[in-house]
């Protein structure tokens, strides 16, 4: 299944920071630019609806990133790995690098898409059942996590007494599994004024990625607000000629963290434009998270969809082939 993960990732430095920065000599500069080692691991095990039960690693991610600032810009990078219990092989899912100087970020790779870290990331709440792409399941949503050769540049932040402005940009190029090549092109606004901020993401993929004539548009919106240690999310996602045959997908999201306890609850609709034949699909997800250490957590996590997904199975492109009703526990370690 082609798979729209999209965009520029959302890895933007703040330019006013780095105006004022001294000139670092060469020894200061490949001191800045070492790398150091960052990664995480992921073990759950997972009862679910149709299918076996299991204790396993779900994600394994290694990798090395760096950067600093020189004569006129700062320059950062990222490599990653990842291992996951779904995929063949190790994943390559960072090689990337960005330039920040005044008058914004350039980016240039593969990464966390700028889609799914500014808009989606925020009802993506869960441990297990996440658009990561790695735990077997799918949420409703079209927006995946990972995106390919993306050139993308972000805006410096604009500050006004109204509050602040940023502007995004970016185009993938893209190939269908029968060989057809296009680009996607993204465009997207941020604001955010006190403790709210909004989003509007657009999305235009040519036809022929996805092997029809015409041309797919997703359209994207959220609005979060933080009061103390309560966060609220809504998502709109409205596409038109999708690839799967989707509609229209909405989310809502509430997290309160309390402590060292993090609790979420989210829900997600999903209308398909044969409404006869595929009723809108709802999905109900929980989950409780007990901070042990720093890095160190343990969770629990329950998913509920409203219809057997397998009934979907075909429709939308295999995207529910292994999803189902289930109960995770699990711990997830970084360093």
């Amino acid at each position: 299944m082609l798979r729209p993960i999209l965009l520029c990732a959302s890895l933007c430095a703040s330019t006013s920071a780095l105006a004022g920065a001294a000139n670092p000599s060469a020894a200061e500069q490949a001191a800045i630019l070492a790398p150091s080692l960052f990664g995480d691991i992921q073990v759950q095990a997972l009862m679910q609806e149709h299918s076996m039960s299991e204790f396993d690693a779900k994600e394994a991610n290694l990798g090395l990133k760096g950067g600093g600032q020189l004569p006129h810009f700062y320059l950062g990078y990222n490599l990653m790995a990842q291992y996951s219990n779904n995929l063949d092989d190790i994943e390559v899912r960072n090689a990337y690098a960005f330039l920040t100087a005044a008058p914004g970020t350039l980016f240039v790779g593969k990464s966390d898409s700028g889609s799914y870290q500014d808009v989606y990331s925020h009802v993506d709440i869960h441990p297990n059942l996440n658009a990561h792409g790695t735990g077997k399941q799918a949420p409703l949503h079209e927006q995946g996590k990972w995106a390919d050769n993306t050139l993308g540049y972000a805006s410096p932040w604009w500050h006004s007494g109204a509050g602040d402005l940023q502007l995004k940009t970016s185009v993938t190029p893209m190939e269908s599994k029968s060989g057809n090549h296009g680009d996607v092109w993204m465009g997207r606004i941020n604001y955010r004024y006190d403790n709210i901020e909004a989003v509007l993401n657009y999305l235009n993929m040519a036809g022929d990625i996805g092997d029809q004539d015409e041309t797919y548009h997703r359209t994207a919106m959220t609005l979060r607000g933080q009061f103390d240690a309560v966060k609220l999310v809504a998502l709109a996602e409205l596409t038109n000629n999708s690839f799967s045959h989707a509609q229209n997908t909405y989310v809502a999201s509430a997290s309160y963290q309390q402590d060292r306890w993090l609790w979420g609850i989210s829900h997600q609709y999903k209308t398909f434009e044969d409404e006869q034949r595929f009723p809108a699909l709802g999905l109900t997800i929980a989950s409780v998270r007990y901070q042990y250490w720093q890095d160190l957590s343990f969770y629990v996590e329950g998913a509920v969809y409203s219809d057997d997904p397998a009934d979907y199975v075909d429709f939308s492109q295999d995207r529910f082939a292994h999803a189902g009703n289930s109960l995770a526990l699990g711990m997830l370690f970084s360093f």
